[in-house]
């Protein structure tokens, strides 16, 4: 069985054109105060938009050469567009579509980082199965 080829792999965009490409989207669709985070496992990107702060986070963590970076900052370019793509068609609101990434404290965290640890908790509720 061909082994499927992961999304974006090969790409030779430049990490650089890819960060302009998803600061000019953000700017297009309103965002103010768009920053870059680097550390050496992960990069962050974040914005002010509809009265929020969001941040997209790309883990860096076995991203052993360039290639796999550059990969990595496409697919965080593609998972932003579709996000704008669900809410110019309606699919949700924006704190529906974003609520992962809308930060939630002054240290930074997203409702994500700040849930993930207690999810196991919040979602032992009965499943579909047992409802019925």
């Amino acid at each position: 069985m061909p082994v499927a080829r992961r999304f974006a792999q090969g790409t030779t965009v430049t990490l650089d054109k890819t960060l302009l490409e998803i600061q000019t989207l953000l700017r297009k669709k309103g965002a103010k105060k768009v920053s870059v985070q680097y550390s050496d496992d992960a990069c962050a990107v974040l914005c002010e938009l509809c009265d929020r702060v969001l941040k997209f986070t790309i883990s860096l963590t076995g991203a052993r050469d360039e290639a796999e970076k550059r990969r990595r900052w496409r697919c965080m370019l593609m998972t932003i567009r579709g996000r704008f793509t669900e809410l110019a068609e309606e699919m949700g609101v924006f704190e529906e579509i974003f609520l992962a990434n809308i930060v939630v404290n002054p240290e930074g965290h997203t409702v994500y980082e700040t849930l993930a640890g207690r999810l196991p908790t919040i979602t032992s509720l009965p499943t579909l199965a047992e409802r019925n």
